[in-house]
């Protein structure tokens, strides 16, 4: 092989890809493996609803064979417009201030290709979604880990580490709540200390909510695009992937200032012209449809997360870790052997896939997280009893 980039080199595999390797090779052994790893649902869309956006969307070959503009659909910007207005209390300019993206990860390192040159630092509180990790890297950017609180009780954005970890290189701030891997969901006055930063030190802030719709009991969403202070440093981004149970779709968005935005289109036009336009298309009947069904999504997790709950506590061996929303509990563990090693001796011999904390960076070491999004309640339980059964 001829000589790769510096940049890729300095990207490392997810870990997830090693552990899932571990798994098919079980399978091919005829080991039943109870999948508690995968950051994707099994929550699905109402048939009808998937129907009938599938007979509108291929109601033209239009949809098919040809581009859109690289902005996406009219008709989908102006229901996401609405949608950031009513629930996350965000003004755009649909014409000027939204780009549709093949799934909010795409948006996200568009982002980081218009903001930052080599050398740039990014702060990442951490345990952090290690896409966006790689991301940094890639770009030839320098991700800066910085600790969250934790507690029994859960994971909590900490302004003052961020404040602690600034530098005169700092460019940007990344926010992912609902947070992958933790769960957490920050609060509203943690945001607004950021928000204060980044308006003190001239810097973006880089706001992933594609799991905005999964939050559990009295916690709150709060979007930092909706500080009007903020326009011009605030890129949100979300997708269709999890609210909408959409992710082989692979729709998404980001919202900025019309001048940055007019930056992004040179590398979203470079990257993919436009996002998929038949999947446009679906997203715009599912948008439009009422929304009952997210309702019943965050219902039927907050159903997962209370057994789960209860089912750690009896494994004297973990430490509960409590999310507030999102598909993810990041549970700690007191055995004093790395987490890679640990979740590997757990699928080997509990037949149940975790996913190692050191893949969330170096904070995320001592932990595992549990996906409770892509199980059902009685696979969930039979991993627990696996767990319990296996850590004795």
């Amino acid at each position: 092989m001829l000589r790769v980039s510096r940049n890729v080199k300095k990207v490392v595999s997810p870990i997830i890809d090693a552990m899932v390797s571990q798994a098919n090779g079980l399978r091919q052994k005829d080991v039943e493996i109870i999948d508690l790893g995968q950051g994707v649902s099994n929550l699905r869309l109402p048939q009808e609803l998937v129907t009938e956006a599938i007979a509108s969307a291929t109601e033209t070959s239009t949809t098919i064979s040809t581009y859109c503009g690289d902005r996406g659909l009219g008709e989908l910007r102006a229901e996401i417009a609405k949608k950031l207005k009513e629930f996350n209390n965000i003004d755009i300019d649909p014409d000027t201030e939204l780009l549709v993206t093949a799934g909010s990860n795409q948006g996200f390192m568009e982002a980081l290709l218009a903001i930052l040159d080599p050398g740039d630092e990014v702060i990442l509180p951490a345990p952090y979604y290690f896409n966006q990790e790689m991301a940094v890297r890639l770009v030839g950017a320098v991700p800066v880990e910085v600790p969250m609180k934790e507690g029994r009780g859960g994971y909590h954005l900490d302004p003052d580490e961020i404040i602690r970890n600034l530098s005169p290189k700092t460019r940007a701030v990344v926010l992912v709540s609902p947070n992958n891997p933790t769960g957490a969901v920050y609060r509203e006055e943690d945001i607004r200390r950021v928000a204060a930063i980044a308006l003190e030190k001239s810097i973006y802030v880089l706001s992933d909510e594609a799991y905005e719709t999964y939050v559990f009991g009295r916690n709150k969403h709060f979007s930092i695009g909706s500080i009007p202070e903020l326009k011009d440093r605030v890129i949100t981004f979300g997708s269709f992937s999890k609210s909408y149970a959409m992710a082989g779709m692979r729709v998404g968005y980001l919202a900025a200032d019309k001048p940055l935005v007019d930056e992004l289109l040179k590398v979203h036009d470079t990257m993919i012209i436009c996002a998929p336009v038949i999947s446009q298309a679906f997203a715009i009947s599912v948008m439009r449809a009422p929304q009952g069904f997210c309702r019943g999504f965050t219902a039927e997790l907050e159903k997962r997360v209370d057994y789960l709950r209860t089912a750690i506590d009896r494994i004297p061996a973990l430490e509960w870790r409590e999310p507030m929303g999102g598909l993810f509990a990041f549970v700690k563990y007191n055995a004093q052997i790395p987490s890679f090693e640990f979740a590997s001796q757990i699928l080997r011999e509990a037949h149940v896939l975790l996913i190692p904390g050191s893949g969330f960076g170096r904070y995320g070491e001592g932990h595992l997280r549990i996906s409770f999004g892509g199980a059902h309640i009685d696979e969930i339980k039979e991993a627990c009893r696996r767990l319990e059964n296996f850590l004795r």
